[in-house]
């Protein structure tokens, strides 16, 4: 009697010590975990990989934790701290419901929104928790491998794309004509509105033109030259000051382009 309570004393203890739950993880890639990888779930050890096998396209993973895995709850299959390949557990949203033992996360299983749990839970209602809603209603909208949309387009554009012919041709006419025609009430049938214009602007021998530019540098450039004396000595000695950064720098280096910044700074301040 002794002995069987020394027994049953030695089970429980080992229980109570044993993991608790048991839960499978579904993804597109295992990215090298294998049997025997440990789970973290926050950088907190807290179980390890049993199995890992394919399910349909999906692989699975079976798990064994210390801790319960929540709803929605996301994981990376990544690196563990020493570099091994581990299942790397985020925390779960404050509200999100306990799994019980047996159940199954999907990688990628909610949205990845940074929203409250209010309009997350809009987004879920909306498009479900793996998109399937969108699907099922692209699928309503294209057909399953977009015949729906071939059907449109055809509706459309006609079987050969005769429907956009006659509308292209309904628009420009059968040889452009409509398009030539509009070009010519803009342009003139010679190009004689274009030319109008250019008149206006610069004369019909160039005289307004010549005139704007005697305004500018005077009528024999006198204008001009007088500029050129009252600058050419500024223009000079900035012309020897860029010289010496070159030689004193490499050209597009730091200090270059400090060196010359600070120089055309200066002379422009001595122009105010």
């Amino acid at each position: 009697m002794k002995n069987f309570s020394l027994a049953i004393i030695l089970l429980v203890a080992l229980t109570a010590c044993s993991t608790e739950y048991q839960y499978y993880l579904e993804t597109d890639d295992a990215n090298g975990v294998e049997e025997g990888a440990k789970i973290y779930r926050q950088g907190v050890e807290i179980g390890e990989v049993t199995e890992v096998e394919f399910v349909d396209r999906k692989v699975r993973l079976s798990i064994e934790t210390d801790s319960p895995l929540f709803e929605d709850q996301d994981f990376d299959l990544g690196r563990g701290p020493e570099g091994e390949p581990a299942v790397e557990l985020d925390g779960p949203d404050r509200n999100a419901g306990e799994l019980a033992s047996g159940e199954t996360l999907e990688d990628g299983a909610s949205f990845d929104f940074d929203l409250d749990d209010g309009m997350s839970e809009v987004f879920k209602d909306a498009f479900g928790a793996d998109g399937e809603k969108l699907e099922e209603k692209m699928k309503d909208i294209f057909g399953e491998d977009g015949e729906k949309m071939e059907v449109r387009i055809k509706e459309l554009f006609g079987e050969d794309g005769e429907k956009l012919e006659e509308a292209v041709e309904n628009i420009l006419g059968k040889d452009g004509e409509k398009l030539e025609a509009a070009i010519e009430n803009v342009l003139g049938k010679d190009g004689e509105n274009i030319k109008t214009s250019i008149e206006s602007l610069i004369g019909k021998d160039g005289e307004k033109l010549q005139e704007s530019i005697e305004a500018i540098i005077g009528k024999d450039g006198e204008k001009l030259e007088r500029w050129a004396e009252e600058f050419g000595d500024e223009f000079e000695e900035l012309g020897e000051r860029i010289e010496a950064v070159d030689k004193l720098y490499e050209k597009d280096s730091p200090e270059w382009k400090r060196e010359m910044k600070k120089v055309m700074q200066e002379w422009a301040d001595s122009r105010n």
